[in-house]
């Protein structure tokens, strides 16, 4: 998954091709394009041909996603009116799941062990922290709302927008 800087779901990047894991070609779908299915599975409605066309990328060949212009480029392919919601950058989710995390006067807290994601509504909602033995709370998974934390993704870290988070007082749950 692919986030904007508010957390909502920019893209899902999907597999298509190949044999046994060769010349497969990676898509970046806009997250706009897929639909719920059940047992928690994605629908992407498009003919197979057309998909084939898309733009792409190879698996070890990312593009340079915080790129606008690649961005502009994969959404005229999926929105030729030239519709596209808000692509600013927040991140990959395999990047950011190690991401450190900082508090407001930008010491080191912890980092990121998760990110939960609301399906329903597209968007991460969580952030999940594992602390530092030296920081309260000690050593443990605390729940952050992505909202209460600035995003930094070329960096990979993740900054409290605030002194007032108090974590002492965050739900907090055992590795």
């Amino acid at each position: 998954l692919v986030f904007n800087k508010d957390g909502k779901i920019s893209y899902a990047v999907i597999s298509f091709g190949g044999f046994l894991g060769m010349g497969e070609k990676f898509f970046a779908i806009p997250w706009e394009s897929l639909s719920a299915g059940t047992d928690l599975t994605l629908i992407l409605d498009v003919d197979r041909s057309r998909l084939q066309k898309a733009p792409g990328f190879d698996k070890y060949n990312w593009p340079k996603i915080a790129d606008s212009a690649w961005s502009t480029e994969v959404d005229k392919w999926y929105y030729p009116n030239g519709k596209a919601p808000d692509r600013s950058w927040g991140g990959k989710a395999h990047s950011l799941n190690s991401a450190v995390v900082k508090n407001s006067a930008g010491t080191k807290i912890g980092n990121v062990e998760d990110i939960i994601v609301d399906l329903d509504n597209g968007r991460a909602t969580l952030v999940i922290v594992h602390t530092l033995p030296t920081f309260e709370p000690k050593d443990v998974l605390v729940a952050i709302p992505w909202n209460s934390l600035s995003v930094m993704p070329h960096d990979n870290v993740f900054s409290l927008n605030s002194a007032n988070v108090d974590l002492a007082r965050a739900q907090v749950f055992s590795k």
